[in-house]
């Protein structure tokens, strides 16, 4: 790959390696690595939506430590017209969900809500098996009643989105009996 990196003049060609370098590096666990290939990537990359893609690695790395630099990555992929925007939200909300979980559960409804179509998930290579996880996770950590009712309101959009993978509805009888046994 190096070798390939260095054949390559044109900026967009080096950072497409890059950012596929950032991707195997990261699924490698090498996160210091996968983020300065990342890095790199963003830099390189002209067009909006491999360089979002950068972009949203990259919060999700961070996040995935929680390292507060995914917020403003985030913010910076909602800010413009990305397509990848809703998963922003989705990276944003779990990163979150420990701090300010009120603010977390309706930006990650948002994000679920405005993905139109579940393929963008698969194009951008954003971990849904990971994202799923942690938020089973922060549900059954979650307490409050009023929360486990917004948690709850996340199944339908998880089921609209992955209809038949029902691990990614996170039991929804399960959860939803919690709620209802909490919210009567």
């Amino acid at each position: 790959l190096v070798r390939e990196l260095a054949d390559h003049p044109r900026p967009a060609d080096r950072g497409l390696l890059q950012l596929e370098r950032g991707r195997a590096l990261a699924r490698l666990g090498k996160n210091a690595e996968a983020l300065a290939a990342l890095d790199d990537a963003e830099r390189l990359l002209a067009d909006p939506g491999p360089q979002a893609v950068a972009l949203l690695f990259q919060a999700e790395l961070f996040a995935r430590a929680g390292n507060p630099e995914a917020s403003e990555l985030c913010r910076r992929i909602m800010g413009g017209p990305s397509p990848y925007a809703p998963l922003a939200h989705l990276i944003l909300g779990l990163h979150e969900l420990e701090f300010r979980p009120e603010a977390a559960l309706a930006t990650l409804l948002v994000g679920l809500g405005e993905v139109r179509r579940p393929r963008i998930v698969d194009e951008a290579g954003f971990d849904i098996d990971w994202f799923c996880a942690t938020l089973r996770r922060a549900w059954e950590a979650e307490t409050e009643v009023s929360r486990l009712v917004r948690f709850a309101a996340l199944l339908p959009e998880l089921q609209r989105l992955y209809p038949a993978n029902p691990g990614y509805g996170l039991d929804e009888a399960r959860r939803g009996g919690r709620a209802g046994r909490f919210a009567t």
